[in-house]
């Protein structure tokens, strides 16, 4: 009598658990095709606008007046090296108009800080400026309300209030930013591991709660002004840039064709991480800022508003969970060390390369091949 069959082992795992690097060059990989596909939509679908035709004689048939269509560049309207105020209010207004809900004794936001930078030299790359405030939240911004920070940049002693005297609307340009944006809420889920054996035994993971979305808080604000000088291409901006940057109405060159942009001031939180926001609500009345100021170059500031736009996008495409896996590709950017991040994207360019000319070879191999003597079909 034979033995009995041994039971059939246990069935292995369908899937190993995927590699944490190889899930961050995924996300990477996303934003960069998110990227990809907003300058292609930008550059080919985006709607062409006309070009400024070079004005042609009076009387002329076919002449066009350059004025009557838009710009094709935009030049700086402030010139650099000279001395400028920086003006930043909190405030719960939702239109901008700050010294209408804000007074120093009374008002709406009476108990929010301002303050201002005085004697910033337009193109200094060395001044650098920070102030820290404990701000004690309104009861509106309690109750999902919004706080904004409201920056004006003013030249020749201008005033940003329009009830004063020195006021100049020429010499004030005003940008907005959100301090409280809207993010899904973070929930405690509690879970028991089954192979532990104690019920008692549970673990708090976070996990993101699509449904509620509640105001956060983040502890630092960084206005960078871009300090140098460049053309911008108005008709070919594209919409990460294009929000920050404000052309200055009825402004044009003597040739019609160029008009006039205003200093670029661009908060920069694409090192905000999403661990690093808090819910503002009842139970935290105030919460520490931090402001900074710094000057950014041109390029920096297009790279920043791009990258920042493709992961918001690379978000809003995975859902409420893809935030902890953007915060750690941003974090592999700030701890590593920028030639070892260098010479991984060469090899990985490399490997890429090799194996597209070994694809290629093989295919121009069995093409040329005109019989199958020698070759197994096992």
């Amino acid at each position: 009598m034979s033995a009995p069959a041994a039971p059939p082992a246990r069935a292995v795992q369908q899937a190993e658990e995927e590699s944490p690097y190889r899930k961050y060059f995924n996300i990477a990989q996303q934003v960069f095709v998110v990227w990809a596909i907003t300058q292609f939509a930008t550059n080919y679908f985006a709607e062409k606008k006309p070009s400024a035709n070079k004005p042609a004689a009076p009387g002329a048939p076919g002449a066009v007046d350059p004025f009557s269509l838009p710009p094709t560049q935009a030049l700086p309207l402030w010139p650099l090296q000279i001395p400028v105020d920086m003006h930043v209010y909190l405030s719960t207004s939702t239109v901008g108009d700050v010294f209408h809900v804000w007074t120093p004794d009374t008002g709406v936001d009476k108990g929010l800080p301002h303050f201002v930078w005085e004697n910033i030299t337009f193109g200094d790359w060395n001044d650098a400026r920070v102030e820290e405030f404990d701000i004690k939240f309104p009861q509106s911004v309690l109750h999902n309300g919004s706080l904004w920070a409201d920056v004006f940049l003013t030249k020749d002693g201008a005033s940003p209030d329009p009830k004063s005297p020195k006021f100049d609307v020429e010499h004030v340009h005003q940008v907005r930013k959100l301090l409280t944006p809207y993010l899904p809420k973070v929930k405690v889920r509690k879970q028991k591991s089954l192979l532990s054996g104690q019920k008692a035994q549970e673990d708090e993971l976070e996990e993101v709660e699509q449904d509620v979305i509640v105001p956060h808080w983040h502890k630092n604000l960084t206005l960078a002004l871009i300090s140098d000088a460049p053309a911008v291409p108005i008709g070919q901006l594209p919409l990460p840039l294009h929000e920050h940057i404000h052309i200055a109405p009825n402004k044009r060159d003597e040739t019609g064709s160029k008009g006039y942009y205003k200093p670029i001031v661009f908060p920069n939180e694409f090192w905000h991480l999403r661990q690093h926001y808090i819910e503002v609500n009842t139970t935290t009345p105030s919460l520490p800022l931090r402001i900074t100021y710094q000057p950014m170059s041109y390029m920096k500031f297009q790279m920043f508003a791009s990258m920042t736009h493709g992961f918001n996008e690379a978000a809003k495409q995975q859902g409420a969970t893809a935030g902890g896996e953007l915060d750690e590709i941003k974090r592999m950017l700030l701890e590593t060390n920028p030639w070892f991040l260098g010479l991984t994207a060469a090899v990985s360019i490399l490997h890429v390369l090799f194996e597209m000319l070994a694809f290629k070879s093989d295919v121009s191999h069995w093409r040329e091949k005109k019989e199958m003597v020698g070759v197994s079909v096992r």
